[in-house]
C-alpha cells in the first residue's frame, strides 16, 4: 500500500485538483517516513540503510545481504 502526500499543506481546490491529477497521471512519488540517505552510508563495511535505499540494496542479487534492524529508542 503506497501513501502519497501533496506538496503544499494548503487545502484549496487548486491544490487538491493538482494532487488528484498528478496521482492519476502517475507523477507522484510515494510518501515514505524515512531519513535521508547519509552521504557516507556505504563508506564502511557495515552499511547504513534507510527507507529510501533499503529495497535497492537488499534486492541486489549479486551480493549476500544480512540486515539487522536497530530501533533508535
Amino acid at each position: 500500500m503506497s501513501k502519497f502526500k501533496p506538496l503544499s499543506s494548503d487545502i484549496t481546490s487548486e491544490v487538491l485538483t493538482e494532487f488528484v491529477d498528478a496521482f492519476f497521471d502517475g507523477k507522484l512519488k510515494p510518501h515514505l517516513l524515512t531519513q535521508e540517505i547519509p552521504e557516507d552510508w556505504d563508506k564502511n563495511p557495515v552499511k547504513i540503510l534507510v527507507g529510501k535505499n533499503f529495497h535497492e540494496v537488499t534486492s541486489n542479487k549479486k551480493q549476500t545481504v544480512l540486515v539487522t534492524f536497530i530501533a533508535p529508542w
